[in-house]
């Protein structure tokens, strides 16, 4: 069919026309014109069912086509949809994320303060335990220097009083003997020594925080008795002593427990 379809189109072509004259067929017989009728109507009748082929298939291509189309819309809005729910997906963790770091935060927070809040109770409680450590060293060192002041003024008390019995034995056994009055060989000069210690005077019988001692008899006396019992020294006296050769001693020191009375 393809090799008669090409032999009559180059029958009809402008080449054949133009050489007709010079190259004229002889006529084709009736058998040949049935022939060639036949032929044209099966190349009609083939064009038309290629042409219909070819319009089913042009209209398989557009429904496939438009089926593609709408195969990609539905693509495209599913693709849409699933961003969509990819993003609230995305959206929600990190809300979610965000709420378990803030509850981290929170709870890490919370137990921050609970530990300062431990460490400062513990601090009190050691505060206040140095505290009352401290009040009941204090305590017991306020009784032990009481008890001490007690024991050193019972002691005193108890000297003094034993002393004041000596001094008063003294006195009757020197009032009940010769009652005369005792003279001692000691003229009490020279540098007083201060001895300290609470006691009474063996004179007045005063209590004094500390005695003067004679350095000739050992007599032991207060300010105000060593200075009736020390002998003074009159400007005559002070003279000789000025006009005294070196090679002889020299006075003790002024006496600066000496009151002029």
């Amino acid at each position: 069919m393809d090799a008669e379809a090409a032999i009559e189109a180059q029958k009809n072509s402008w080449t054949a026309w133009l050489m007709s004259p010079i190259f004229k067929k002889a006529e084709d017989t009736e058998e040949e014109k049935a022939r060639k009728d036949r032929w044209r109507q099966e190349s009609r009748i083939e064009k038309d069912m290629k042409e219909r082929r070819l319009a089913l298939k042009k209209a398989d291509l557009k429904r496939e086509q438009s089926l593609l189309g709408k195969a990609k819309e539905e693509i495209d809005a599913a693709d849409l949809a699933d961003e969509g729910k990819i993003q609230m997906l995305q959206a929600k963790i990190r809300a979610r994320e965000a709420w378990e770091r803030q509850e981290r935060e929170k709870a890490e927070r919370e137990r921050e303060k609970a530990e300062r809040e431990r460490m400062a109770k513990i601090w009190k409680q050691q505060q206040a335990q140095r505290e009352q450590r401290e009040k009941e060293a204090a305590e017991a060192l306020r009784k032990k220097l009481a008890e001490q002041r007690a024991a050193e003024q019972k002691r005193q008390e108890e000297a003094t009083r034993k002393w004041q019995e000596m001094i008063n034995n003294e006195t009757k056994r020197y009032e009940g003997s010769t009652r005369q009055p005792y003279t001692s060989p000691c003229r009490h000069d020279g540098w007083w020594s201060k001895v300290q210690g609470r006691t009474a005077c063996p004179k007045c019988y005063e209590i004094w925080t500390y005695l003067l001692q004679c350095p000739g008899c050992t007599m032991k006396a207060c300010p105000k008795c060593q200075a009736t019992i020390r002998p003074r020294l009159s400007r005559r006296t002070t003279r000789t002593y000025r006009s005294t050769p070196s090679y002889v001693r020299s006075p003790p020191p002024p006496d600066p427990y000496y009151d002029d009375f």
